[in-house]
């Protein structure tokens, strides 16, 4: 009976709630959802802010892609606003690909979102020859 008590209070302080994330695992828990086949919008929109928030609710596609590796390249933080560059890298039957990315987070009554998300650059690693049209 402790023992089930123990699980019961472990799993309520470590739930899954952005309120005590930083902005590193915020942008973490926002990319496994974003990849995840059966996540749905509102999901996603707890994590985002300002213009991102449009671009959420236009998404068409929602886990077509599965994401293969995140990699975080710099963090930058003051109190209010932080710019994490990153790298994620999806991968299909014809192609790896590695989009480097830098998301601006800010700080919202006390909670990290995500409120804008640029490319900086994109590589595609072609598993068969690209042949030119002749």
């Amino acid at each position: 009976m402790k023992k089930i008590i123990l699980m019961i209070v472990c799993s309520l302080v470590f739930s899954c709630s952005n309120k005590n994330l930083g902005p590193e695992n915020v942008l973490k828990k926002y990319l496994e959802l974003r990849f995840e086949k059966n996540v749905n919008k509102e999901e996603l929109l707890k994590y985002v802010t300002g213009p991102l928030t449009e671009e959420v609710n236009n998404l068409q596609s929602l886990g077509e892609t599965k994401l293969d590796k995140l990699q975080i390249s710099s963090v930058k933080c003051d109190e209010t606003k932080c710019s994490i560059v990153y790298i994620i890298t999806t991968k299909s039957d014809k192609e790896v690909t590695d989009v480097k990315k830098i998301a601006t987070l800010v700080l919202e009554e006390k909670v990290w979102k995500i409120s804008e998300v640029d490319n900086i650059k994109t590589y595609h690693d072609m598993k068969e020859p690209i042949t030119p049209l002749q």
